[in-house]
């Protein structure tokens, strides 16, 4: 399926709503929108009603034009002492009561929620948000995919001669390695690359970790707290409807 963005980094819905009638040359002959606007907005300060008011804006324009028109949720935005892999060490923004606010109105299927604001402009909302998250923060895994006791390190990597399991790259900014004992404990990173499989590349250490360091890798749902990484991706997408993708 082919398939354009018309949005761009940093971009709000208001923006949107101000200069996206320059960018819909682009999108000609298309006929499904799918809005993904908001989080943004929310971290820039600007109010659930405004955000509101933005997309009802704009699925009516596109709804004008014939297309069918979808929106997502927006999902977390927190920060995380210790690279999003865990629960309890993740915080909300200071805007996250405007976040929470809107995706409740999103999800409303009665007579004050989204669908019916449209009034027949908006088609229908993917839940991508609650994919990927509990309690306001991103979802992390129960526990690590993988651990053992390392066989060497450098500056800006940790091997393990010993784990012969992980696929190459399939770890590439979509996993962390914590140190959980030895030499260098405490630390935890970004894994950037694993290749050879067993030998994860970050961006450098405090401590340089050792042959006495013990170690767990642990997927991340994102890295920066607002971005999603390739297993939250996999998780939003699995809450899309493709359905609705079919047909005229």
């Amino acid at each position: 399926m082919g398939y354009v963005k018309l949005s761009s980094g940093g971009d709000t819905a208001s923006n949107f709503v101000a200069t996206g009638s320059f960018r819909i040359p682009a999108g000609q002959g298309a006929t499904i929108a799918v809005c993904n606007h908001g989080i943004n907005d929310i971290t820039y300060g600007y109010s659930a009603n405004l955000l509101m008011t933005n997309w009802l804006a704009t699925w009516r324009y596109f709804a004008s034009k014939g297309l069918r028109v979808y929106q997502t949720t927006l999902t977390p935005k927190t920060s995380s002492t210790d690279n999003f892999t865990s629960v309890q060490n993740q915080a909300v923004g200071p805007y996250e009561s405007n976040r929470l606010a809107v995706n409740l109105w999103l999800r409303d299927p009665g007579s004050n929620g989204a669908l019916a604001s449209a009034a027949g402009s908006l088609s229908g909302v993917m839940d991508t948000a609650a994919a990927v998250e509990t309690n306001g923060v991103w979802w992390v895994t129960n526990a690590a995919c993988y651990a053992g006791t390392l066989t060497g390190a450098g500056a800006n990597y940790a091997l393990d001669a010993n784990q012969t399991t992980i696929p190459v790259h399939t770890l590439d900014y979509a996993a962390a390695i914590k140190i959980t004992g030895g030499l260098g404990a405490g630390q935890v990173r970004t894994i950037t690359a694993n290749s050879p499989a067993n030998k994860y590349y970050v961006s450098g250490w405090t401590t340089q970790p050792d042959n006495t360091s013990t170690y767990e890798i642990w997927i991340m749902p994102t890295g920066d707290g607002v971005h999603p990484y390739p297993s939250g991706h996999a998780a939003m997408a699995a809450a899309v409807n493709t359905n609705w993708f079919r047909g005229p």
